[in-house]
């Protein structure tokens, strides 16, 4: 791993030193991957993510469930969501439509997935997606944790 010990905007770090929010740059990424080896864990991912760094805790070697999404195909949503349907629609009293299941059983398998991956996926767009969401949690279905970017989805249904 290649560790920059030079602030990424040095105006901003001398801001945060002067305040007392840091004592010094540079070892911060340092003492993660060493409070994580001290702990037995595995050294966390650092990813360049949305104009700032990601850091990636994993409880172990290869778990990395906002990646398990790709693995999931239209075949699998379309089987999947008609078993799901018919198990819903009774706890429910009615059938969820076609895109609502699909939805569900996408958030099932990664409770990470993102509405634009959902809408790639199912092949309706992002709208249809955001009023299918809404529905569905007007309903109790389905929940979100935490918030749009770093947050996941939980469905409050069983099978």
């Amino acid at each position: 791993m290649r560790i920059l010990h030079e602030p990424y905007n040095p105006d901003i770090a001398k801001v945060f030193f002067r305040a007392g929010y840091i004592e010094t740059w540079g070892r911060g990424t340092v003492n993660i991957v060493e409070y994580c080896k001290q702990a037995g864990v595995p050294e966390p991912v650092f990813e360049s993510k949305w104009g700032g760094l990601a850091v990636i805790f994993v409880k172990k070697e290869g778990d990395r469930p906002w990646e398990s999404s790709d693995e999931v195909t239209k075949k699998d949503v379309t089987e999947t969501g008609e078993k799901l349907g018919e198990k819903l629609g009774e706890k429910l009293g009615e059938k969820l439509g076609e895109n609502q299941l699909k939805i569900i059983n996408l958030m099932k398998k990664n409770r990470f997935i993102s509405i634009p991956e959902m809408a790639d996926k199912i092949g309706i767009s992002t709208t249809a997606v955001e009023n299918n969401i809404k529905k569905l949690k007007a309903r109790k279905v389905i929940k979100r944790i935490g918030p749009d970017k770093g947050g996941y989805w939980q469905v409050l249904l069983d099978k």
